[in-house]
């Protein structure tokens, strides 16, 4: 499954079923890569039943890895050094992020914006991949996408969840899947997943299901 053969001919995903796939994303931040901008990344995933069991980016200009297997941790790995070291994430509160909102439909889209930008302090780098592994590493405390997309979203929500984070989808706390849709939110605990999502989608919220 991968964004070049799936994604920009619209195609869609109700062949999935139980066993295994790879999603593949060649270049993530494609846009930097193309303006010479060192924020972009090659990422893979193994799907097993809808649910990544494996994940690796890999940053060519850095020339190293992150990379997890389920139930088995986050581990960084230097290439120059041949060093390898697991990650866990500090479970501090932060109000520092990255990400963005594109995907989300109006109205909702303009007030989490608005609540993002007042409440939150954000920088932005435009590479999954790339925001992944400053999150593993404790540069950022959340991530926020609009939508999600197979092959963005299994190396982030597998790489953060084995590095002892929380990554849900936003409207409802389900846990991704290939087949999840919607906004998605990933923080360094479920406590500071919970006042993120609080900042930005009030109780109160239409848009908020659960």
């Amino acid at each position: 499954i991968g964004e070049e053969s799936f994604f920009e001919k619209n195609a869609k995903f109700n062949f999935l079923d139980e066993n295994y796939y790879w999603t593949i994303d060649p270049i993530d931040g494609t846009k930097n890569y193309i303006n010479s901008n060192e924020n972009f990344c090659s990422m893979i995933s193994l799907i097993f039943k809808k649910n990544p069991i494996a994940s690796f980016i890999y940053f060519p200009i850095d020339q190293d890895m992150i990379f997890a297997f389920r139930n088995f941790g986050t581990h960084h790995y230097d290439f120059k050094k041949n060093y390898q070291t697991k990650l866990l994430l500090n479970d501090k509160f932060k109000s520092f992020g990255t990400g963005g909102t594109k995907g989300i439909p109006e109205p909702y889209r303009f007030e989490i914006l608005k609540n993002l930008n007042s409440k939150l302090k954000t920088s932005y780098i435009g590479s999954a991949g790339v925001e992944t592994k400053h999150f593993v590493k404790n540069k950022f405390n959340f991530i926020i996408h609009g939508r999600v997309t197979p092959w963005d979203h299994s190396p982030l929500s597998l790489i953060i969840k084995e590095a002892g984070g929380t990554v849900l989808m936003m409207r409802d706390q389900s846990e991704f899947n290939l087949l999840s849709n919607g906004p998605i939110l990933a923080s360094s605990s479920k406590i500071c997943w919970d006042k993120i999502r609080d900042l930005l989608l009030p109780v109160n919220s239409k848009y908020r299901l659960h």
